[in-house]
């Protein structure tokens, strides 16, 4: 049977009443709503990512609310990067991981709790020497299994510990850590941020998995050149993010592919922007990348609103 993992607290959380505000409903609506979205995610996702062609109008329409996306964005529980719609932080407590954790803890505290009664029984109830002599070889033979089972799985999963393991303790330099920084802060004009833990923590895990300052470098590239993320959208957000661009490979390849061939400006259904945004994303285009991005025309009629 399909389920997803809700922690208790949920309803009471300050980003499901910030959603009810927003949207001038009752927090227990609201809670329901988000229920709806994740268990779509988890039903039609492996990690929390949607594909393309799914947008905010067709997410709203399915919890019943007009804007319901837009509150979830500003809440910080979905992310749009322009391209793909993004539940942060799935792997946590949905998908098919950890669900595995959740269920493994369940039959651990069931366990123990089994243990719990049999030896507070075994305390005040005397044994006959035959039944305790009975219980110490089952839990001998108990050991034993166990042991050979946490044998089996060193083999399967850490064919080689020492080495994953010195792989996660590699050191990356600080010197390393804020040339990738300044080189994002002068790619994308942002003088004013800071190199926070955050940040620090996301630049190390890339270089880590093997990618350099000129990969990091060219991913900034890509990004300058995008008229989605530079604020010509809907929302008139800037999606520039360090943290988003290195998020992970997936988002470095995309955004370096940006840097050879920026996206032309053209918006889905439901997210168009005003004619002046519109306007001014076809400028940015031609301005950034020396091309000209064509007319801007309306994408339900087709009629050319104005000719570049």
């Amino acid at each position: 049977m399909p389920w997803i993992k809700v922690d208790l607290l949920t309803p009471d959380k300050p980003e499901i009443w910030q959603i009810a505000q927003d949207l001038g409903i009752d927090p227990d609506a609201a809670f329901g709503k988000m229920f709806r979205l994740w268990a779509w995610f988890d039903e039609h996702t492996e990690d929390g990512s949607n594909a393309p062609s799914v947008t905010k109008l067709l997410l709203d329409r399915c919890c019943g609310v007009t804007g319901f996306c837009d509150s979830v964005i500003k809440a910080g529980w979905l992310i749009d990067d322009g391209e793909t719609l993004t539940v942060p932080h799935f792997d946590r407590h949905n998908g098919e991981t950890a669900k595995k954790r959740a269920l493994n803890a369940k039959r651990a505290s069931k366990h123990r709790e089994k243990t719990s009664r049999k030896s507070n029984a075994a305390s005040v109830t005397s044994a006959l020497p035959r039944e305790r002599e009975r219980e110490r070889e089952r839990i001998k033979d108990k050991d034993n299994i166990s042991k050979q089972t946490d044998i089996l799985s060193m083999s399967k999963f850490e064919e080689n510990p020492e080495k994953k393991k010195s792989d996660r303790a590699k050191p990356v330099k600080a010197e390393t850590v804020q040339q990738v920084f300044d080189c994002w802060k002068a790619r994308l004009s942002t003088n004013g941020a800071k190199l926070d833990a955050r940040r620090t923590d996301t630049i190390k895990k890339i270089i880590r998995l093997g990618y350099t300052l000129e990969n990091c470098d060219k991913a900034f590239i890509g990004c300058s050149k995008s008229f989605y993320h530079n604020g010509y959208n809907k929302q008139g957000k800037r999606y520039c993010d360090l943290e988003l661009i290195l998020r992970d490979s997936k988002n470095i390849e995309r955004f370096q592919g940006y840097a050879d061939n920026p996206p032309r400006p053209t918006w889905r259904d439901g997210d168009e922007p005003s004619l002046e945004v519109m306007r001014k994303a076809k400028a940015f285009y031609n301005r950034v990348n020396g091309k000209n991005a064509g007319n801007v025309i309306d994408n339900e009629t087709g009629e050319i609103l104005e000719a570049i």
